[in-house]
């Protein structure tokens, strides 16, 4: 499990694509699993707001999209070097358990 923050922010100023207050639907956005892997909001370990993004994947071919409803044009924002696009993840602790996979005992 991983929870996300995303935040696009440039030198002058902070554009957020996802708003831990407020839910998806409100931010024209939706969430589809990729692969195998399951996305959904959530309200545990929220970074700002209530809610965050929980991706859970068992490998780098599964995962989730965040789609955007009204689409966000950033290129402007990112022809300076000095900006970036942050996400912020938290992992899971050790103590997250899951099933066995198939194979020999």
């Amino acid at each position: 499990m991983a929870s996300l923050a995303l935040l696009a922010s440039t030198a002058l100023a902070q554009e957020r694509l996802f708003e831990g207050t407020r839910t998806l639907g409100d931010q024209s956005l939706s969430t589809s699993a990729w692969g195998s892997g399951i996305i959904s909001a959530t309200d545990e370990a929220a970074f700002n707001g209530t809610l965050a993004l929980r991706v859970s994947s068992r490998n780098f071919f599964q995962g989730g999209q965040i789609n955007f409803g009204k689409p966000v044009d950033l290129s402007s924002k990112y022809a300076g070097k000095e900006n970036l696009l942050l996400l912020i993840v938290k992992l899971a602790d050790g103590t997250t358990t899951t099933t066995a996979g198939g194979g020999r005992a």
